[in-house]
């Protein structure tokens, strides 16, 4: 396969997808979890820009994929008894297949340490690192709690980020 210019390349890309293209792709690639080195997942992409024209190959990777061996959350009272324990499984949604129990991955954050941490509770908004300045700026410390933030506006990772520059000792998204 020959090798397309940045310019055809970005012609070609802009020229392609198509409304209804798109669509179907989405629900395609989301129809069922992936995790990096899916090497059918790949493929599939392979294949599907193939079919748009663009040269592509599929190369392999020795990288690092962590996956967890198993997940907790739990809320515990002053007396060591737990008070709440989350499911750490999201309901089904009957207008939604991809919600369904074969396609569900358990909880957890990729590369996030292992462990078990007990801690007070504080709760950082969008978790974004001018909402820790914030709390900073009115005397509340992170240092040593368990943050909870909002699932948007920032990728979860600088969220993870930005409470362990504020020395967090954990994260609940």
């Amino acid at each position: 396969m020959r090798a397309l210019s940045q310019e055809d390349a970005e012609k070609l890309i802009v020229k392609i997808p198509d409304a209804e293209r798109l669509r179907s792709c989405s629900k395609l690639h989301s129809a069922k979890p992936h995790l990096a080195g899916d090497l059918q997942h790949a493929e599939s992409i392979r294949d599907l820009w193939r079919s748009y024209g663009i040269p592509t190959e599929a190369a392999r990777y020795d990288v690092l994929q962590n996956f967890p061996r198993h997940s907790e959350l739990s809320l515990y009272q002053e007396d060591d008894s737990i008070a709440f324990k989350a499911s750490l499984v999201e309901d089904e949604v009957a207008e939604d297949p991809t919600s369904s129990p074969q396609n569900r991955l358990p909880a957890f954050f990729g590369f996030g340490a292992h462990g078990t941490v007990y801690g007070e509770l504080i709760y950082a908004n969008f978790g974004m690192l001018s909402d820790f300045q914030l709390l900073e700026s009115r005397g509340i410390a992170v240092k040593g709690k368990i943050v909870i933030c909002k699932y948007s506006k920032v990728f979860r990772g600088l969220k993870v980020r930005a409470a362990e520059k504020f020395d967090a000792i954990g994260v609940i998204l």
